[in-house]
């Protein structure tokens, strides 16, 4: 029994019309569907806009099983909000708050990640969290995944194609990881708020935390010859 983690973000608001706006004009995402709320494709990512309360993200986990899975998240801890069943909703919290919707997905499907395109996004989401060290060491036994700890002190988890990626901040909560040259003054200017005390995390008007990846140090000197 093994799980991935999807590329795929659900979002909740109240002002469906708006939030649709701000994603393509403002975050230049593009419509994918209006069947079912709306879906929006990111780069890598898929944002999933359904109308109702104000909520905070929800992430998903893919699984060969969805019973076995089932059976596996309540070992490990996880709250069942409610369970539909196969290709419906099926939302868990786990013991750090975070929400995953579970999907039944085949360990042989792939998953198209777009990654043609050159974009801002990141195939990487994850959490802003007090004491990130703990929830990396929890994904890692859920994933089966070794928590690799990076330069900047944040911790990265592979779930196959998408990783999840925990890093020390006030800004408690889940984030959806953007490259480090995302244009954030632009984002700024187009409706985010940058969060107090830690400028690399932007809020947007409809609840989305999205952190901006530290830029990489550089390996190696450049010498001119004199």
């Amino acid at each position: 029994m093994s799980f991935r983690v999807s590329p795929c973000i659900g979002l909740v608001t109240p002002h469906l019309d708006k939030a649709s706006r701000f994603y393509r004009d403002r975050m230049n995402m593009a419509l994918e569907s209006m069947e079912e709320g709306m879906e929006f494709v990111a780069g890598p990512m898929h944002i999933f806009l359904d109308p109702g309360p104000k909520g905070e993200a929800i992430f998903e986990l893919l699984a060969p099983n969805l019973d076995a899975a089932r059976s596996r998240l309540k070992f490990y801890g996880y709250e069942e909000i409610i369970w539909n069943g196969i290709g419906k909703a099926n939302l868990v919290r786990d013991p750090f708050g975070l929400v995953f919707n579970v999907f039944e997905y085949g360990e042989d499907e792939e998953i198209d990640l777009n990654v043609e395109v050159e974009t801002m996004y990141r195939a990487i989401m994850g959490a802003v969290c007090p004491s990130p060290g703990p929830v990396a060491e929890f994904y890692s036994m859920v994933l089966q995944r070794p928590a690799n700890l990076l330069a900047d002190g944040s911790y990265l988890v592979s779930g196959g194609d998408v990783s999840l990626r925990f890093r020390a901040g006030k800004a408690n909560g889940p984030v959806v990881w953007l490259a480090h040259d995302a244009p954030v003054e632009n984002l700024i200017e187009g409706g985010m708020l940058a969060v107090e005390d830690d400028a690399s995390v932007l809020i947007d008007p409809f609840g989305l935390r999205w952190a901006v990846e530290p830029r990489p140090e550089s390996t190696h000197a450049v010498v001119n010859p004199i």
